[in-house]
């Protein structure tokens, strides 16, 4: 059984992944029994040895990140929806007509 560092989840690995239940630090943990192809647990596998951390750790990262990257794209379409071009156009306006430098520019400081 492998612990997840800092997180408190528990893995247990037998074969097939499942996730153990356990109550550390207040998380409530629950089974999970996943099923992977073959060619892609052997990888998790080494991955998940290379960098130090157990296979349970490396899948509920990446989980997690899933679930942001997912969570991320739902807040900018919501906020891409309640936008206004007027808006945002009024609000360029005020910036004036400086441009940002790019590579070729020579900046000189006194």
């Amino acid at each position: 059984m492998h612990l997840f560092r800092g997180k408190g989840v528990v893995f247990e690995y037998q074969g097939c992944d499942t996730l153990g239940i356990s109550h550390i630090k207040g998380i409530v943990m629950s089974t999970v029994s996943l099923r992977l192809p073959q060619f892609l647990h052997k990888e998790v596998k080494n991955i998940a040895k290379e960098e130090g951390i157990s296979v349970n750790q490396f899948i509920a990262t990446a989980l997690a990140e899933k679930m942001s990257a997912l969570r991320t794209q739902e807040y900018l379409e919501q906020r891409a929806a309640r936008g206004s071009r007027d808006k945002f156009d009024n609000a360029l306006s005020k910036i004036g007509s400086n441009h940002p430098l790019d590579e070729n520019d020579i900046v000189i400081t006194d």
